[in-house]
C-alpha cells in the first residue's frame, strides 16, 4: 500500500491529501502503545524526574511493533557525530554484517580497544544514545571502540548474534594485539558480552582484560524476585523479557550458558568486571546475583546499583544523573589501562 487519500473541501474546491503508508504505520503504533497503557493498571514507581519523559514508553514486543520500530527509531533518533575532531570513524565490513569503528585521531595505537554491544532485546537496532555512548567511551577513555550492527531476532535466532560478535572480537584481537581488550554491553548486549567470555574460554581465544555489563540480561529462567515484581515498569518489564527469550532461542536451548550466562557454573576465569543495575528493572536481581557469584569465585567486581532508575535510563543523555553514571563507567575503562 503506497498510501491513502483524504479529501476536504474549501471554497468549492476539493483538495486531495496523500497520506503515505508510513503515516498509517505510525498511527497504528501509537494506538497500540495507548491500548497497552489503558489495559494495564500501572503502579507508581519513584523514578527520578530526569526520566519522567520516558516513563510512558512500554512497547509491546511483537513482530509488527519490531518492524515499526526498525522504521521509526532512526527517524526519531538520528545518529549524531560527536567529537568530530577527536575521533576517526570508519566502517568495518564482515561476512553478512558491518561494524562502526571509533578511534581517537591522536593515537594510532591506543592502549585499549573495546567491543561494545548494544542492547535492544536482541531485536532492535542500536538507538542514537547507544552510538553516542560508544563515542563517549572512545573519546573520554582514549580507546578504540568497535560497535557491531549484528543481525536481529525474530528473523535471526541464536547463535547468529553470538557468532557475529565473536567475529568482531577476533578482528579486534588482530588489529590491536598489544592493547588491553575490553568487552562491554547493555541489556541484551550485556548477555552477549558475558556469553562471549564463556565462548572465548571454550574456543581457546584470548580472554578480554575487562568486562562492562550495564543492566545486563543474564538469566533465561526468569525466577528472580525482581523479575516477578516488575511486570509493568516502563521501557522494559518481565512480560517483554519473556517474549525476548522466546524470539531469541528455542526452549531447549535456554539453559545453555552461551544463551543464558547465569547457567554457567565456572566463571572464575572472568576478567575484572563492572556491573551496573537499575532499580525498577526486572533484570536488577540477575545482575546482582551474577556479580556476587563472580566475587565468590575470586573475580574483581565493581557493582554500581543506580537508584530511581528504570531499564534504559541512560537514554536521557542530558540528565546530570546519567552523566554521573557514564563518568563512572569511563573511570572503570580508564582504570583498566592505568589512566586513573
Amino acid at each position: 500500500m503506497r498510501g491513502s487519500q483524504k479529501g476536504f473541501s474549501g471554497g468549492g474546491i476539493t483538495v486531495v491529501k496523500i497520506l503515505p503508508a508510513w503515516y498509517h504505520m505510525g498511527v497504528a503504533q501509537f494506538r497500540c502503545i495507548k491500548w497497552s497503557q489503558t489495559m494495564s493498571k500501572k503502579r507508581h514507581y519513584d523514578i527520578l524526574p530526569d526520566f519522567k519523559h520516558y516513563t510512558w514508553i512500554n512497547l509491546p514486543v511483537n513482530r509488527l511493533v519490531l518492524k515499526l520500530a526498525a522504521v521509526f527509531m532512526p527517524m526519531v533518533q538520528p545518529w549524531h557525530k560527536l567529537y568530530r575532531k577527536e575521533l576517526m570513524r570508519r566502517t568495518v565490513k564482515f561476512g553478512g554484517f558491518k561494524a562502526k569503528l571509533f578511534q581517537p585521531v591522536s593515537d594510532e595505537s591506543p592502549e585499549a580497544a573495546m567491543l561494545y554491544i548494544h542492547g535492544g532485546g536482541f531485536a532492535l537496532k542500536a538507538a542514537t544514545y547507544h552510538k553516542n555512548l560508544a563515542q563517549h567511551y572512545a573519546a573520554q577513555a582514549g580507546c578504540a571502540v568497535l560497535f557491531p550492527d549484528y543481525k536481529l531476532t525474530p528473523k535471526y535466532r541464536y547463535p547468529t548474534q553470538l557468532e557475529e560478535c565473536l567475529s568482531a572480537y577476533k578482528w579486534l584481537l588482530t588489529q590491536y594485539p598489544e592493547a588491553k581488550i575490553i568487552v562491554g554491553g547493555d541489556s541484551a548486549g550485556g548477555c552477549l558480552a558475558a556469553a562471549m567470555t564463556l565462548a572465548c574460554r571454550r574456543d581457546g581465544l584470548r580472554l578480554p582484560d575487562a568486562l562492562m555489563l550495564v543492566y545486563p540480561v543474564l538469566d533465561a529462567s526468569m525466577q528472580t524476585d525482581s523479575m516477578k515484581e516488575y511486570t509493568d515498569t516502563p521501557l522494559w518489564n518481565s512480560f517483554s523479557n519473556g517474549k525476548m527469550w522466546a524470539y531469541y532461542a528455542a526452549s531447549d536451548k535456554l539453559r545453555d550458558p552461551y544463551v543464558s550466562p547465569a547457567c554457567a557454573e565456572d566463571i572464575s576465569f572472568f576478567p575484572q568486571t563492572y556491573v551496573e543495575t537499575t532499580q525498577f528493572d526486572c533484570l536488577h536481581d540477575e545482575g546482582i546475583i551474577f556479580a556476587q557469584r563472580l566475587q565468590e569465585q575470586g573475580v574483581s567486581v565493581e557493582i554500581n546499583e543506580t537508584n530511581g532508575t528504570m531499564h534504559g535510563y541512560d537514554i536521557a543523555q542530558k540528565s546530570p544523573y546519567v552523566k554521573e553514571q557514564v563518568a563512572r563507567r569511563i573511570a572503570f575503562l580508564k582504570a583498566v589501562t592505568g589512566q586513573e
